[in-house]
C-alpha cells in the first residue's frame, strides 16, 4: 500500500494533520479538493491536475482551508454545506453539473426519494 503524500505548498514532505500541508482543489465545475498529492495527475511541465476532468486548480494551506469552513460554520452556513464539502474529498463534480448542483441535490428535502417519484 503506498503511503499518502502530504506536502507543504514549496514541496517538502510534511504529516497528514500539518496545517502547513498543501490543499489542492479544482475550479469551475471541478470541485475535486484534496491533501494528498499522489491522487493528482500532471498536465504539461507538471501542473497538478483533477485525475477525473483534468481541470486545474488552485492551492492553499490545509490552515486557510480549515479557517475558512470554521467562517462558514461562524456566519450561518447553508444547511450541510461544510459536511457536504468534507465528504465529497476526491470527487469531481463536472459529471454532476458542477459542486453547486451537486451540493442542491444532496441537501434538498427530497434528494432521498428515488428518481420519478
Amino acid at each position: 500500500m503506498t503511503a499518502t503524500k502530504h506536502l507543504t505548498l514549496d514541496g517538502k514532505t510534511t504529516t497528514p494533520t500539518d496545517p502547513a500541508r498543501g490543499i489542492w482543489y479544482g475550479t469551475g465545475v471541478c470541485g475535486y479538493w484534496t491533501d494528498d498529492w499522489t491522487t493528482l495527475v500532471t498536465l504539461g511541465p507538471g501542473i497538478p491536475a483533477c485525475p477525473t476532468c483534468k481541470a486545474f486548480g488552485m492551492q492553499m494551506t490545509a490552515g486557510e482551508w480549515e479557517k475558512g469552513v470554521a467562517a462558514a460554520r461562524r456566519d450561518g452556513e447553508h444547511h450541510g454545506y461544510t459536511a457536504f464539502v468534507a465528504s465529497h474529498n476526491r470527487h469531481c463534480f463536472k459529471a454532476e453539473g458542477g459542486p453547486h448542483a451537486a451540493y442542491e441535490k444532496a441537501t434538498t428535502l427530497t434528494s432521498w426519494l428515488p428518481a420519478g417519484a
